[in-house]
């Protein structure tokens, strides 16, 4: 059985990635943390890591996410908030 390893931080690229993936990557990152000269994710984000395998889907999906926390007015309560974050995810 075949494991994937999340992408906590460009370095943790897989090695088989081909060269448009790795810049992908890196470009995910830039746009997670920009101007940070040492990115990374952190443990409680595993499922975007694991998403950064393909960082086309992982820019999605964390504009997306960030779309229902912060633009979405339609709860102030944070477990209503949190619930759709994780279905989102």
């Amino acid at each position: 059985m075949a494991r994937v390893k999340p992408v906590f931080k460009p370095s943790d690229c897989p090695d088989d990635a081909d060269e448009a993936t790795r810049e992908g990557i890196a470009e995910f990152f830039e746009q997670l943390f920009p101007g940070n000269t040492a990115p990374e994710i952190d443990a409680s984000h595993t499922g975007l890591a694991l998403a950064a395998h393909s960082p086309k889907f992982a820019s999605g999906l964390s504009r997306l996410t960030r779309s229902v926390v912060l633009e979405m007015g339609w709860t102030d309560r944070r477990d209503l908030t949190e619930l759709a974050v994780q279905a989102v995810n």
